[in-house]
């Protein structure tokens, strides 16, 4: 039961709106939660109860058991381990009918895993709190100065729109099964499903982010991302009492300069060889450079000092600069 108390728990809060959304509701067939915005189904109930119990406190007797015997006496649920044993109130609520829904799926592969955990990285807050994934593109921003881009070939039907938050990934795993029912997200996995009411994706930036990765200008490569974080790391130090941490990078003739600079701590700069000659320079948000993994190679474009543009020749990330 306890695996199960991990998948049911998502569908639950500790607020005290709606009235069952602490409770974990046993049916003849199945066990259910639901918090207004999460539906949670197991399907084969194979325990011995019927009716409402409060999640926390089954969860939290069970987390003192090792094997623990579970039976039901009336209106008690009475579970014994060895020389502990408990009785938790067993109440009958009304709890939200539940019918399972069919629907289109897309299966969960190693892959889409990665992108979707990468993507996520890339989030912002609201509506941008999303993983956006449509037929032809995933995609994320963060303010709209951070943003993923891929394009994928899975097959999706065309009107079909796909809101991933963290709360969703944190259920998927490979096998698992996504789709969409009403605009809300669905995650099918072996003996059962969860419904995720999520907001409405029609104001999501896409046409924005696409167009900024397709209408980007001439660039040119200036290095690999792992040099540019080392060095971040090491000059940052300066900046661990100032409000906004930003680190300047400038090039110019081959070599690369990372510098951060605070008025009341000092200064620090670590020099890196690069594959540009030209000169660029750009300030950028320390925050905006951690968590990129280190198969992505950085390229600017000479005539607008304004963004870094990230590839790994699969997806891409864009960088907005700090403004001077």
């Amino acid at each position: 039961m306890k695996q199960q108390m991990k998948i049911l728990k998502i569908g639950t809060t500790k607020g005290t709106f709606p009235y069952y959304c602490q409770h974990i509701n046993f049916t003849e067939d199945n066990i259910q939660t639901c918090n207004g915005s999460v539906f949670v189904n197991i399907e084969d109930n194979k325990y011995p109860i019927e009716g409402c119990v409060n999640f926390n406190i089954l969860e939290s007797v069970l987390n003192n058991c090792e094997t623990p015997q579970i039976q039901q006496d009336g209106a008690l649920l009475k579970i014994k381990d060895g020389p502990y044993s408990s009785e938790i109130i067993i109440d009958a609520l009304e709890f939200p009918e539940f019918s399972p829904v069919d629907v289109d799926t897309i299966e969960i592969t190693a892959e889409l895993l990665y992108l979707l955990t990468s993507a996520m990285k890339y989030t912002g807050e609201g509506l941008l709190s999303y993983v956006y994934m449509d037929s032809t593109h995933i995609l994320a921003t963060k303010d709209k100065q951070k943003a993923f881009y891929y394009e994928h070939t899975i097959p999706m039907k065309s009107d079909q729109v796909i809101g991933i938050n963290s709360k969703i990934l944190s259920t998927l795993s490979e096998g698992v099964e996504l789709g969409t029912y009403k605009d809300n997200t669905v995650v099918k996995f072996d003996g059962g499903q969860i419904i995720f009411k999520i907001a409405l994706l029609n104001n999501f930036p896409k046409q924005e982010l696409v167009d900024g990765v397709n209408n980007k200008p001439l660039i040119t490569k200036l290095c690999n991302i792992q040099p540019i974080q080392e060095a971040v790391k090491k000059v940052s130090s300066v900046l661990m009492n100032e409000q906004e941490k930003v680190i300047y990078i400038e090039n110019k003739e081959n070599l690369l300069t990372v510098k951060a600079t605070s008025f009341s701590q000092g200064e620090s700069t670590v020099k890196l060889n690069s594959e540009l000659k030209e000169f660029f320079k750009i300030g950028m948000q320390v925050k905006f450079l951690s968590g990129i993994d280190l198969d992505y190679d950085v390229y600017v474009d000479l005539n607008k000092h304004g963004t870094l543009y990230l590839t790994n020749g699969e997806s891409e990330i864009l960088l907005a600069g700090v403004r001077e």
